[in-house]
């Protein structure tokens, strides 16, 4: 996931809004529910939610074949 949050940085600076990737597919990251925010009594105050998921199979006019893929949010600063 190292690589995945680069991807989102270089991609916020770039002025690209989101991705696909096919980290986290199958994972908590895709499904939602992953721990964001603990409450103080270390249930889950808040979870993230599902992200959309895609499978790829063509890139301008080539027939390709990649697995599903994951959309991510590009991260901005201010």
């Amino acid at each position: 996931m190292q690589g995945t949050l680069a991807e989102r940085i270089r991609a916020g600076g770039a002025g690209v809004p989101a991705f696909f990737t096919p980290t986290g597919y199958g994972t908590l990251i895709q499904k939602g529910g992953a721990p964001i925010k603990y409450n103080p009594d270390k249930s889950i105050g808040i979870a993230s939610q599902p992200r959309e998921v895609s499978h790829v199979t063509s890139v301008g006019t080539r027939e390709i074949s990649l697995p599903k893929v994951v959309c991510v949010q590009g991260i901005c600063n201010d």
